[in-house]
């Protein structure tokens, strides 16, 4: 009887000094990503999600918790984030890996991976992955409308489905908490397949009634994405009616409004310039400290 007590605490000090370790590894590691160089030079060192689990021995909200918070500072350190670079759906396939049912990874790292990142499968992988592993509880969570709703703004104005968009808003619209306008968006673009004056309409509504400045920020750079989209149409249109009727090229935008086919060079939404490639004579955008 003693011997079986004596082993049952050696065997429940090992499990607490297997934890602790196994805590301590993966919070140095993380403490080291944070002193050390640029996070997304040393990602390749932090163990899978998988691996943490293994690590975490039942304690893998709190590691989610902690790679989460490493993974907010990465976000509001990186201005732009390189084509190509993984780091972020990285970080947040490790995070919703470690703890599934953490509603806020899966939404915010979802909107900036196709907003800044300009990453739409990544992000539509990761918001993919909230239906899969939630379920119906996506439904009980004040934040989960955001996660069809992202699909659908992904697929709408990214991806150009609105079909397929009006399913995903359709499924948002059915979740507690989300906005009352998404049921009749759904049924447009459904039937419709949408517009260009609609699509600015809407996301200039979703920047203007939103309180939360992240979300008004990662819509507000869709809806400057959007503008310069149609201002770009605009401009090629009057381009083209030039060159029909004098047979060549416009010298530049200016020419296009003396000839009365623009009513004016539209302003830039990023605060750039619209100009003539001196190539093709074709309109572009320029950002601020282009030539």
């Amino acid at each position: 009887m003693v011997g079986l007590a004596r082993r049952t605490t050696e065997l429940l000090l090992l499990g607490a000094l297997l934890a602790w370790a196994g805590a301590a590894l993966v919070q140095g590691r993380l403490e080291a990503l944070r002193k050390g160089p640029a996070l997304a030079e040393r990602l390749r060192y932090l163990p899978s999600g998988e691996a943490l689990r293994f690590f975490s021995l039942g304690y893998e909200q709190l590691l989610a918790d902690l790679l989460w918070l490493q993974t907010v500072q990465y976000i509001g350190s990186t201005r732009t984030f390189p084509p190509g670079d993984r780091t972020l759906y990285n970080l947040a396939e490790t995070v919703t890996t470690l703890d599934p049912n953490y509603v806020s990874p899966y939404v915010a790292s979802g909107g900036i991976l196709a907003a800044f990142a300009h990453q739409y499968e990544e992000s539509n992988r990761i918001l993919r992955k909230a239906i899969d592993q939630l379920g119906d509880d996506l439904k009980r969570d004040p934040m989960g409308w955001w996660v069809p709703f992202f699909l659908g703004f992904n697929h709408f104005f990214y991806l150009n489905d609105p079909a397929q968009a009006g399913a995903y808003y359709a499924m948002a619209a059915e979740m507690p908490g989300s906005p009352g306008y998404l049921p009749r968006l759904a049924a447009k673009l459904l039937a419709e397949g949408g517009d260009m004056e609609e699509a600015i309409a809407f996301l200039q509504r979703i920047v203007e009634e939103s309180p939360d400045p992240v979300t008004t920020e990662i819509f507000g750079e869709a809806l400057k994405d959007l503008v310069t989209r149609q201002h770009l149409e605009g401009l090629r249109a009057a381009a083209r009616a030039f060159v029909a009727r004098a047979g060549r090229h416009p010298r530049s935008l200016h020419e296009l409004v003396r000839a009365g086919l623009l009513r004016e060079i539209p302003p830039h939404p990023r605060g750039g310039r619209y100009r003539l490639d001196p190539v093709t004579g074709e309109p572009e955008s320029v950002l601020p400290g282009g030539r």
